[in-house]
Protein backbone atom coordinates (compact mmCIF):
# COMPACT_ATOMS: atom_id res chain seq x y z
CA UNK A 1 0.00 0.00 0.00
CA UNK A 2 1.38 3.40 -0.92
CA UNK A 3 1.97 6.12 1.65
CA UNK A 4 -1.25 7.97 2.52
CA UNK A 5 -3.43 5.30 0.91
CA UNK A 6 -6.17 3.81 3.07
CA UNK A 7 -8.08 0.57 2.64
CA UNK A 8 -11.06 2.54 1.43
CA UNK A 9 -8.99 4.44 -1.13
CA UNK A 10 -7.24 1.34 -2.39
CA UNK A 11 -10.44 -0.64 -2.83
CA UNK A 12 -12.36 2.15 -4.53
CA UNK A 13 -9.47 2.82 -6.87
CA UNK A 14 -8.75 -0.82 -7.55
CA UNK A 15 -11.45 -3.19 -6.20
CA UNK A 16 -9.95 -6.20 -7.96
CA UNK A 17 -6.76 -5.83 -5.93
CA UNK A 18 -8.49 -5.71 -2.54
CA UNK A 19 -6.45 -7.62 0.02
CA UNK A 20 -9.07 -7.77 2.75
CA UNK A 21 -10.28 -11.35 2.98
CA UNK A 22 -13.60 -10.27 4.47
CA UNK A 23 -14.31 -8.25 1.34
CA UNK A 24 -14.08 -11.19 -1.01
CA UNK A 25 -15.89 -13.57 1.37
CA UNK A 26 -18.82 -11.16 1.67
CA UNK A 27 -18.95 -10.62 -2.08
CA UNK A 28 -18.44 -6.90 -1.63
CA UNK A 29 -17.37 -4.62 -4.42
CA UNK A 30 -14.31 -3.53 -2.47
CA UNK A 31 -15.74 -0.36 -0.93
CA UNK A 32 -14.56 -0.17 2.68
CA UNK A 33 -15.63 3.38 3.33
CA UNK A 34 -16.95 4.33 6.74
CA UNK A 35 -20.57 3.38 7.39
CA UNK A 36 -23.20 6.07 7.01
CA UNK A 37 -24.96 7.46 10.06
CA UNK A 38 -28.73 7.05 10.48
CA UNK A 39 -29.50 10.75 11.07
CA UNK A 40 -33.22 10.53 11.84
CA UNK A 41 -34.95 10.78 15.21
CA UNK A 42 -37.01 7.80 16.32
CA UNK A 43 -39.92 7.93 18.76
CA UNK A 44 -39.58 7.54 22.50
CA UNK A 45 -41.57 4.28 22.37
CA UNK A 46 -38.61 2.57 20.74
CA UNK A 47 -37.54 -0.47 22.76
CA UNK A 48 -34.58 -2.81 22.69
CA UNK A 49 -33.52 -6.23 23.87
CA UNK A 50 -30.18 -7.94 24.33
CA UNK A 51 -29.64 -11.61 23.61
CA UNK A 52 -26.60 -13.68 24.56
CA UNK A 53 -25.14 -16.52 22.52
CA UNK A 54 -24.01 -19.23 24.90
CA UNK A 55 -22.58 -22.70 24.34
CA UNK A 56 -23.88 -25.25 26.83
CA UNK A 57 -22.73 -28.74 27.74
CA UNK A 58 -25.17 -30.80 29.83
CA UNK A 59 -23.64 -33.56 31.94
CA UNK A 60 -25.37 -36.67 33.27
CA UNK A 61 -25.31 -35.58 36.90
CA UNK A 62 -27.34 -32.43 36.15
CA UNK A 63 -24.33 -30.13 35.94
CA UNK A 64 -24.35 -27.66 33.03
CA UNK A 65 -21.24 -25.90 31.78
CA UNK A 66 -21.75 -22.61 29.93
CA UNK A 67 -19.42 -20.37 27.94
CA UNK A 68 -19.80 -17.33 25.72
CA UNK A 69 -20.05 -18.17 22.02
CA UNK A 70 -17.44 -15.95 20.33
CA UNK A 71 -16.16 -12.46 20.99
CA UNK A 72 -19.46 -10.80 20.03
CA UNK A 73 -21.68 -13.02 22.12
CA UNK A 74 -24.23 -10.37 23.01
CA UNK A 75 -26.34 -8.68 20.36
CA UNK A 76 -28.85 -5.89 20.66
CA UNK A 77 -32.05 -5.62 18.70
CA UNK A 78 -34.21 -2.50 18.65
CA UNK A 79 -37.82 -2.17 17.53
CA UNK A 80 -37.93 1.38 16.24
CA UNK A 81 -40.96 3.49 15.44
CA UNK A 82 -41.21 6.73 13.53
CA UNK A 83 -44.82 7.81 13.98
CA UNK A 84 -47.17 10.37 12.52
CA UNK A 85 -45.06 11.84 9.74
CA UNK A 86 -46.15 13.14 6.37
CA UNK A 87 -44.95 11.36 3.22
CA UNK A 88 -42.36 14.04 2.45
CA UNK A 89 -40.90 13.59 5.96
CA UNK A 90 -40.94 9.79 5.77
CA UNK A 91 -39.41 9.47 2.30
CA UNK A 92 -35.80 10.30 3.30
CA UNK A 93 -35.96 7.61 6.01
CA UNK A 94 -37.25 5.03 3.54
CA UNK A 95 -34.63 6.10 0.99
CA UNK A 96 -31.87 5.64 3.58
CA UNK A 97 -33.04 2.12 4.46
CA UNK A 98 -33.76 1.17 0.83
CA UNK A 99 -30.26 2.23 -0.23
CA UNK A 100 -28.78 -0.31 2.19
CA UNK A 101 -31.28 -3.04 1.18
CA UNK A 102 -30.72 -5.04 4.35
CA UNK A 103 -27.15 -5.82 3.29
CA UNK A 104 -25.12 -2.77 4.36
CA UNK A 105 -24.81 -1.70 7.96
CA UNK A 106 -25.01 1.86 9.24
CA UNK A 107 -24.12 3.72 12.40
CA UNK A 108 -26.97 4.42 14.80
CA UNK A 109 -27.17 5.61 18.39
CA UNK A 110 -29.95 3.91 20.36
CA UNK A 111 -31.82 5.89 23.02
CA UNK A 112 -29.50 6.41 26.01
CA UNK A 113 -26.93 4.19 24.32
CA UNK A 114 -23.65 4.09 22.51
CA UNK A 115 -23.34 4.43 18.74
CA UNK A 116 -22.79 1.13 16.96
CA UNK A 117 -23.21 -0.68 13.66
CA UNK A 118 -26.75 -1.81 12.89
CA UNK A 119 -28.55 -3.46 10.02
CA UNK A 120 -32.21 -3.21 9.01
CA UNK A 121 -33.56 -6.08 6.91
CA UNK A 122 -36.95 -4.51 6.32
CA UNK A 123 -39.57 -2.09 7.53
CA UNK A 124 -43.33 -1.69 7.48
CA UNK A 125 -45.55 1.31 7.00
CA UNK A 126 -49.05 1.90 8.19
CA UNK A 127 -51.17 4.86 7.18
CA UNK A 128 -52.57 6.94 10.00
CA UNK A 129 -55.04 9.80 10.19
CA UNK A 130 -54.94 12.87 7.90
CA UNK A 131 -52.24 11.63 5.53
CA UNK A 132 -49.77 10.77 8.28
CA UNK A 133 -47.76 7.54 8.20
CA UNK A 134 -46.05 5.38 10.83
CA UNK A 135 -42.94 3.38 10.00
CA UNK A 136 -41.72 0.47 12.12
CA UNK A 137 -38.47 -1.44 11.69
CA UNK A 138 -36.07 -3.69 13.55
CA UNK A 139 -32.45 -2.58 13.89
CA UNK A 140 -30.12 -5.46 14.72
CA UNK A 141 -26.59 -4.91 15.95
CA UNK A 142 -24.06 -5.86 13.28
CA UNK A 143 -20.44 -6.82 13.74
CA UNK A 144 -17.89 -6.07 11.05
CA UNK A 145 -14.22 -7.03 10.80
Amino acid sequence: MRSGETWGNRCRQSPNRCLRAACSRAGNSGDHSVADVFPFTVDAGTNGATTFRVKKAQFGDGYTQRAQDGINSSARKWNITVADRYAFEMQPIKDFLDARAGARSFLWTPPNGVQGLYICEGYSESPAVAGLTTLTAVFEEDFAP
